[in-house]
């Protein structure tokens, strides 16, 4: 058996279309923070650190309420690829003995811990391949990443994150239909739209 890969979420960015930290919108009875930290600590994952960077300040508490590490990127602003190699950097220190890693995204509010430990069954099956969620146009995030793939992630550039790296090896991937795994939370409609679906709130239509 291959041990549990470690978790990073991603939270470095400003939130400017939401309007508020997408990362400590209330979930439930906690911040969306502590609820994502709660769903990979029921899939299996014990190692798990956040990234942030606009709003690190207000991040940190929830991530210690959470149980999780958190890490900040000073070049949030260049992309989310600068925010995955810090957290893998995190790693590196924490948990140098880690051999894959989930990315997540903190503003995917649908992921289960189904889904995820259906990720790691897969990369269980298949150790040697990177295990993805499919999208309409390419495979993307929550993304599992066997150790022998990370080098290159560690010089991304721009705002894409591994959505690029992806691209160029789908031979090396394996991927999984999410479901409500990929729907986002980027603008306030967005966010009423998820709790909706989560019935966390009454429908409004």
């Amino acid at each position: 058996m291959k041990a549990t890969p470690a978790c990073i979420i991603l939270a470095a960015g400003a939130s400017r279309r939401m309007g508020r930290t997408k990362a400590l919108l209330p979930w439930g009875e906690v911040p969306l923070l502590e609820h994502l930290a709660q769903v990979v600590h029921q899939a299996g994952i014990d190692k798990v650190v956040a990234v942030g960077g606009a709003h690190y300040d207000k991040l940190l508490p929830v991530a210690r309420a959470a149980g999780i590490g958190a890490c900040e990127n000073p070049l949030w602003e260049t992309g989310m690829g600068s925010s995955l190699a810090t957290g893998l950097k995190w790693i590196l220190d924490h948990a140098p003995g880690t051999e894959a890693v989930v990315v997540l995204l903190a503003d995917q509010p649908l992921v289960s811990a189904r889904y995820l430990k259906e990720m790691l069954r897969e990369y269980q099956k298949h150790p040697g391949f990177v295990i993805a969620t499919g999208y309409k146009a390419s495979p993307g995030v929550p993304v599992l990443f066997p150790r022998a793939f990370w080098e290159p992630l560690f010089d991304l550039q721009g705002g894409q994150g591994a959505k690029a790296y992806l691209q160029s090896i789908p031979e090396q991937c394996r991927i999984l239909d999410g479901g409500d795994a990929v729907l986002d939370i980027d603008t306030p409609d967005a966010y009423t739209r998820a709790l909706e679906r989560a019935g966390l709130i009454k429908k409004t239509k």
